[in-house]
């Protein structure tokens, strides 16, 4: 065997790539990237796919994506590259009622929603109490209100759901002319209008056993 031989191997750095990560963002809500300590950046999500060129780029996932960013060779000949993950936080979902119809007069209705917490806001024709979600009906203001319960959870997002509250005439009870009766009379029963209504301890008819006034 002949004398051995040696070869020197001479690694050169790569460009030492800087990305601030970025603050958590809501889904439908951008994040701004930018690289320092290189030049002519290419971007790219961890799968490949291209989203961008340049130190500075913005970026709309929809989830929470990683992001890896490539630069151009040094005078090493060394290009360099570095990765950044950008957290998307996810709203809470929120329900409430899709429509409710009440009467135009001054009696609090209390709106559901879920969870609570929220904020309800644009009324224009019942008193809202904001935090509460009780409705006042305003006498003689009838139409269609569309209100807008808006919900933000502890990630700072925000979630939006509406009611849409009918407000109808009220309808007047007529309870008829009054009757005079002999004691001793039959039982009768007694009218009013509109039908469907109820009368003072849930009867229908009346008995007049016993001489008075009743109403």
């Amino acid at each position: 065997d002949g004398p051995p031989s040696s070869v020197t191997i001479d690694v050169a750095p790569a460009d030492q790539i800087t990305i601030p990560t970025p603050a958590a963002i809501c889904v439908g809500d951008s994040a701004h990237l930018t690289a320092s300590g290189s030049s002519n950046y290419s971007w790219t999500t961890s799968n490949g796919t291209p989203v961008g060129t340049g130190a500075s780029i913005w970026v709309h996932p929809a989830a929470t994506t990683t992001y890896i960013v490539n630069s151009g060779t040094n005078g090493n000949g060394c290009p360099g590259t570095q990765s950044v993950q950008v957290v998307v936080n996810q709203p809470t979902n929120v329900v409430t009622d899709a429509n409710i119809t009440v009467c135009d007069q001054a009696v609090a209705v209390q709106l559901n929603m879920s969870p609570s917490g929220g904020t309800w806001s644009d009324a224009d024709l019942v008193n809202l109490n904001a935090a509460t979600g009780v409705i006042t009906p305003i006498p003689t203001a009838q139409g269609t209100d569309t209100l807008y319960y808006t919900f933000v959870n502890a990630n700072n997002c925000t979630s939006t759901a509406q009611t849409i509250v009918t407000i109808n005439n009220e309808v007047a009870a007529v309870a008829g002319p009054d009757v005079l009766k002999c004691e001793g009379d039959p039982v009768f029963n007694l009218g009013g209008a509109p039908a469907g209504g109820t009368w003072t301890g849930n009867i229908t008819s009346f008995n007049p056993s016993t001489a008075g006034v009743f109403n």
